[in-house]
This record gives structure tokens, sequence and C-alpha cells, in this order.
């Protein structure tokens, strides 16, 4: 048994090497370890556990959700379930558990789960979109970390976390602006996301402790890694907004509004760098998608103090 699920992770390693993780969640989920329940391009969850060659018994923790999302249509939901886990994985994986792991993931025993993709970025913030409720005595939230490996030594470089306790809960969809704390000058070589209904891991690594509740929850939607976003955010659906077309096929975009607070647009890849931006005249923007690639996009209009009014995801194909 130990020897199936070892080589069950590493040809998910394979797979998984350096991609980046769909951080929007409304691309169609894909099961990633022999017919496990599917999970989100570029995570590593606890649907895992689903698999036949694990226990085909075991719930699903981790759904795409249509009920609250901030952006599109989709949004990601964990929830802590109880599961059967035998052999190695019992070492890994408390039998109380519910998250989600980007990029890639390497499990040699006695080493514990590790993840990450490929990253060369210094972005100032972490934005997102949020709704949970841990039970009584959990906890839930997201990490984002970056590292630089030298030497094969890796060495953690920035980090943030947010957690919720069952006495700040977060009972509808909100936008939350972190800002991400360096301890070196040095540029990325990786980084990874952890989001959890229990996140039980300490401050000094990822190893995952035993003590998650049954039932707790957390929805997470939009992420964004960017430079300098959402200083002054407090709301992202402040004005109505149309864009069209959306989806795009390289040609111009417009944004439309009966505002008269819009002033400028920004036009962000799924890693947080800025691709454009214009102003509005007469309420009304366009965009130019010739050149760009094909993909997801996210799009922020600002008032002329530079206060986020509306974000959205903008697609071209």
């Amino acid at each position: 048994m130990k020897k199936i699920i070892l080589s069950l992770l590493v040809v998910l390693n394979w797979n998984l090497k350096a991609q980046l993780p769909e951080m929007d969640f409304d691309v169609l989920w894909n099961n990633s370890l022999a017919n496990a329940a599917p999970a989100p391009s570029g995570w590593i969850t606890t649907n895992l556990l689903t698999s036949v060659l694990i226990s085909s018994l075991n719930p699903v923790s981790v759904t795409p959700y249509t009920a609250s999302s901030c952006s599109g249509n989709t949004s990601m939901r964990i929830e802590t379930k109880v599961y059967g886990t035998r052999g190695i994985l019992a070492s890994y994986v408390p039998d109380t558990a519910g998250f989600a792991f980007s990029g890639n993931v390497v499990v040699t025993d006695p080493t514990p789960l590790k993840d990450g993709f490929a990253f060369t970025q210094r972005p100032t913030h972490l934005v997102y979109c949020v709704q949970t409720q841990p039970a009584a005595g959990d906890t839930s939230g997201i990490r984002f970390r970056a590292w630089k490996t030298t030497g094969g030594v890796r060495t953690y470089i920035a980090s943030v976390t947010e957690t919720f306790s069952s006495s700040s809960p977060v009972l509808s969809m909100e936008t939350h602006t972190l800002s991400i704390s360096y301890t070196s000058t040095l540029t990325p070589d990786s980084a990874g996301l952890y989001v959890a209904s229990s996140f039980k891991f300490p401050a000094s690594g990822l190893v995952i402790r035993k003590g998650a509740k049954q039932g707790s929850y957390i929805v997470v939607d939009g992420i964004l890694l960017g430079t300098n976003i959402g200083l002054k955010e407090t709301a992202v659906d402040k004005i109505d907004l149309t864009v069209f077309p959306n989806p795009v096929n390289h040609t111009t975009v417009q944004f439309k509004t009966e505002s008269e607070e819009a002033h400028r647009y920004q036009i962000f890849d799924v890693t947080g760098r800025e691709q454009a931006a214009g102003h509005f005249s007469d309420k009304k923007a366009l965009l130019s998608t010739q050149y760009f690639n094909s993909g997801i996009y996210f799009y922020t209009i600002l008032n002329s103090n530079g206060q986020n009014l509306k974000t959205g995801k903008l697609i071209i194909n």
C-alpha cells in the first residue's frame, strides 16, 4: 500500500510541477489522482482521499460552490470531514481535515507535505474573497508563502496568514486585503497557497497537526497577488458596470457604467501583474485585447482617489 501511494504522488508531482494554481475557480475541475473527486487545477486537496486506491467510501470535502462568489460564477468551498486513512497517509493527514494546497506535492518518508509553484515576483498584497464558519474550538484560514532556494535549501522570505475562529465568522462573502511581510530583499523562486476549513499548521512550517472539528467550512474566491493593489479597498461592488464582450476574442472590450465615479481601470493577470490601464470618458472606457495572451484576467475600476469601485473577471479566448 505504501509503495502504491508514493508512486501515485510522484506522478501527481510530475503533472503539477510549476503549475500556477487556478485562483478564480471557474475553470473546469479535474480528477488529479486515480478517480479521486475533482479538484481545482493546480491544487492538491483532501479530495484525493476519495481515490479508489485509498477509499472510495471517504467523503468529498472540497467542492465548486455557486451560492457565494465574487468573481465569475464559482468559488471553492472546503468543509472539514472525517476520513478513513491508513498506512503512510496516517502519518501526513489527520483522520479529520479539510484543506487545499497549491502547486506540486512531494512526499518522501519521513518528510511532511510540501507545496509550491514557480513564482518570481515580490507581491505586496494578497486580495481574496472569503466566507467561513469554523466549528467551536476550530480555526479556518488562508496562507501565502514565498521562498528562495539556495544550494538545495529552501528559505521562506515572505508570508501572510489570516485565520478565523468560531467567534469571528464571516457569514457572507466579503473581500479581504492582506499585506505580505518580507524578511529578505531577495526575489522568490517559488511560492505556495494554503486554504483550510481547519487551519492546523504551526507558524514554523507545514506540518499537519490533529484537532480539526467536523463541520467547519471556508469558501474562497478571486485570489489575487499583486503590488500596491487594494490599499484603500473597502468593497468591490460599489457601482453597476457592463463589460462587453466578455469573454472576448482578441478585439476590443468596452467598460460602461452610469456612475460618475468611475475614473480609471486596471487589468491584472492571475499572478497580480498589471497588464494594462486606461481612463473613462463619458462613463465609458475601451480596452484593446489584440496583443493579450489567451487566459483569465481581472479588472479593477477605480475612482479619482484610487479607491476600488468594482472588481471582476475578464476572459480572453
